[in-house]
């Protein structure tokens, strides 16, 4: 019996040696871990027109990925895209860098539409749409100073729009959404879709507003992409809105 307690007495003995050498490994004074960041973009032509700057300083071009940047972890700084060669800012943010992680960033950078931020990279389920509704109605707000928009979808049980829950609150004009998931279904055999509708409702009135030439106070909203983000530029036509011209991110 003294025999085998002196055994386990010797085992254990080990064993905290053993952790306490794995301790040491892991505790070097002055060692250093590294992650990485990757960023790509959305809907530009060149995407070597836009540069990243990590702390002011140029990491290299947009796309920076496969396999991306290495930077020193557990550190914080700040993370900036621009257009290459300018002070022209497109996006930025503080960022700690993860050991041994990549972190994925992805920018959207679309000068027609007026339109440059971040975009959420996270991805989409097939059963859902997401979408980002980019507000471009100018001209609207002359009337409208503050509005809410509701998002309703179409019960085809009932041929009756219904509320979502989903408010977004002092839409901003020339501003982007945050993004929005729906589900997202296609029923093949009758050609038919989940439909989706907008509606705003005047801060000042208390009123949902109603718009030519057919005097509703809805618009359709599109969404057509499974499993994929949408960016949906609302516009303002003849006092009508629509939401025509998406693009895919």
């Amino acid at each position: 019996m003294k025999h085998n307690i002196q055994q386990l007495l010797s085992v254990a003995a080990s064993l905290l040696l053993l952790f306490n050498s794995c301790a040491k490994k892991q505790e070097k004074p002055g060692q250093s871990f590294y992650g990485k960041i990757s960023i790509t973009a959305a809907r530009i032509p060149d995407t070597t027109a836009l540069e990243v700057r990590y702390q002011d300083r140029v990491l290299g071009n947009i796309p920076l990925n496969d396999p991306g940047v290495q930077l020193e972890a557990g550190l914080s700084g700040k993370l900036a895209v621009y257009l290459k060669g300018t002070n022209q800012k497109i996006a930025d943010t503080t960022i700690t860098i993860k050991k041994n992680e990549i972190s994925s960033y992805r920018v959207a950078y679309i000068p027609d539409l007026g339109l440059s931020g971040w975009l959420n990279s996270s991805s989409v389920g097939q059963d859902s749409t997401a979408l980002l509704i980019f507000n471009k109605m100018e001209d609207f707000y002359t009337t409208h100073p503050s509005v809410d928009l509701y998002i309703y979808y179409m019960d085809f049980a009932t041929l009756v729009r219904k509320e979502t829950g989903i408010v977004i609150h002092n839409f901003e004009k020339i501003k982007l959404s945050k993004r929005l998931i729906l589900p997202y279904w296609y029923d093949k055999t009758n050609s038919q879709t989940q439909a989706y509708y907008g509606k705003f409702k005047d801060n000042t009135t208390g009123e949902f507003i109603k718009f030519p030439p057919k005097n509703r106070d809805y618009f359709t909203l599109q969404t057509s992409i499974e499993g994929g983000t949408m960016l949906v530029p609302l516009i303002n036509s003849a006092g009508a809105v629509m939401s025509n011209g998406y693009i895919e991110l």
